[in-house]
């Protein structure tokens, strides 16, 4: 039995691996996402039916629930082909999630982690350049001519999408870099402070205001969070000259980030899409119309006025999660940003350098709900595996606190 166990556990090592590489293989070719949560159930029931002990990582519960909930709904969609693959979609990075927070258990493993983070992040940042459908229609002060004249590669990604996974990261990645200054060195400072910056480049040129939003908002906890009152007072004062600025009759800023006719447009279609998300949740309480199926479904029981063909999403992450599932999907959904919260703060409580997991954490919580009050990308979309990412990350490396951490730091 102990020889049994001993080849589990060893096997069990390749798990973040072999179904992490599949749920990314799945992101270019859909086909990998059944294979990937395929070989996530085969790693669980192996730990099961060996004996070996699994961690209880926080906010389990409500993501099983969530996930259960969507593999239910699934099967019973008017549009099973589209409900499938994002069943499909959401239990492969469940899986993710679930292998990711297995490993990590030791702070040499926690860096490791991280640095893959901020790997991803400049990855994403870089295939932006050829793989957004840049656009020019909104915030012409900003110049992006160089490129719109670069080749694209793939699929299309809206610019959206893309500040969307980026806004998730760059606090996260932003809290490490300032909790963690001395740790890092002044090669690693530099190399994370260049890769902050260049997705914080990218947000920008994207022209996302719901990105710019967000990542305002993840990245304002940050200092609160480091210096506590300094902190608070430094964010205050800024946001009382950022509103002077944009605000004042005679401010020097473009006029046309708050109030250009774009943005007046851009909400009016918000309104009208969140209009069709809720009529969807008010008749259908309980079920939802059906993972991915938010576009047909409003098309035909809420149209737009004018005969307008509605967005493949609400535009609002609870709508999108409420119109799909229901009010139990929201009540899940709920319960998962709870219980990171409280993940979170468990580690921001903690020492060096789980403090900056902790800030990292809530600051990216902060930043994808205030980019979801206007987006829903962070659900249903290619890009929505980010988040799934440091959420495992965290909750693996909060089960070293309290009791190993003493002993895993002076290893």
């Amino acid at each position: 039995m102990r020889a049994l166990r001993r080849a589990a556990r060893a096997v069990l090592e390749a798990e973040p691996w072999v179904v992490g590489a599949l749920a990314l293989a799945g992101i270019v070719e859909e086909r990998f996402l059944l294979a990937a949560v395929g070989a996530a159930a085969l790693f669980w029931l192996m730990g099961l039916l060996a004996g070996v002990r699994r961690v209880s990582l926080g906010a389990v519960w409500p993501v099983a629930g969530l996930a259960g909930l969507a593999a239910l709904q699934a099967g019973v969609s008017p549009l099973p082909e589209r409900s499938l693959l994002e069943g499909l979609r959401l239990l492969a990075w469940v899986g993710v999630f679930l292998a990711l927070g297995l490993w990590v258990r030791t702070r040499r493993r926690v860096n490791l982690a991280v640095a893959g983070l901020a790997l991803l992040g400049l990855a994403l940042a870089g295939a932006a350049l050829f793989t957004v459908n840049w656009t020019d229609r909104k915030l012409s002060f900003i110049p992006i001519d160089f490129l719109m004249r670069l080749p694209r590669l793939g699929e299309r990604v809206h610019p959206n999408v893309m500040a969307g996974a980026l806004v998730v990261l760059v606090p996260f990645l932003g809290a490490w870099w300032l909790f963690n200054l001395r740790r890092l060195g002044w090669a690693g400072a530099l190399g994370l402070g260049g890769v902050l910056l260049i997705m914080g480049g990218v947000v920008v040129l994207t022209k996302s205001r719901a990105g710019y939003l967000g990542l305002a908002g993840g990245v304002a906890l940050l200092p609160m969070l480091r210096w506590k009152r300094a902190g608070s007072a430094l964010v205050l004062g800024a946001g009382l000259l950022a509103g002077v600025l944009f605000f004042s009759p005679s401010s020097p800023l473009p006029r046309e980030m708050l109030f250009g006719s774009s943005l007046q447009t851009a909400l009016q279609g918000r309104e009208d899409i969140w209009r069709q998300a809720a009529f969807l949740l008010r008749h259908f309480p309980l079920t939802g119309v059906g993972l991915g199926c938010f576009g047909p479904a409003s098309d035909v029981l809420a149209p737009v006025p004018g005969g307008v063909k509605a967005t493949p999403h609400a535009h609002n992450l609870f709508l999108q999660v409420g119109a799909e599932l229901g009010w139990p999907g929201v009540i899940l959904w709920g319960g998962v940003m709870l219980a990171l919260v409280v993940e979170g703060c468990l580690l921001y409580r903690s020492s060096a350098p789980w403090q900056g997991l902790g800030a990292g954490l809530l600051a990216s919580l902060l930043a994808m709900n205030v980019h979801g009050i206007w987006d829903a990308v962070t659900w249903g979309t290619r890009m929505a595996f980010v988040p799934w990412l440091i959420w495992g990350v965290c909750c693996g490396a909060r089960q070293i606190l309290p009791d190993r951490l003493k002993q895993d730091y002076d290893s």
